[in-house]
């Protein structure tokens, strides 16, 4: 799969336990790669339009536009220490 198109990618990952609910890392592609290359149990959010994201997305996400942030309680893991990714076209 290309994912040309989607550089830059602007990836917060952050966690949903109080003691971490503002901490919060960005990462470059590369990075969420060895993630999902190690298994790493996470939930990928692509934060595009959805438009965008039957253009193609990683494998596993799911689309969370951002005029439907208010629906990201559907999506979200149980397990308050699963690992959230989101991901977006970016600027420029």
């Amino acid at each position: 799969m290309k994912v040309k198109w989607m550089v830059p990618l602007l990836l917060l990952l952050f966690f949903l336990s109080p003691a971490f609910a503002e901490e919060f890392q960005t990462l470059n592609a590369g990075a969420v790669k060895n993630l999902m290359d190690k298994k790493t149990k996470m939930v990928l959010v692509d934060a595009r339009t959805p438009e965008e994201y039957r253009e193609g997305h990683l494998p596993s996400a799911v689309n969370v536009p951002p005029d439907s942030l208010s629906s990201l309680g559907v999506v979200l893991p149980k397990n308050k220490g699963t690992l959230l990714v989101f991901y977006c076209r970016g600027v420029g």
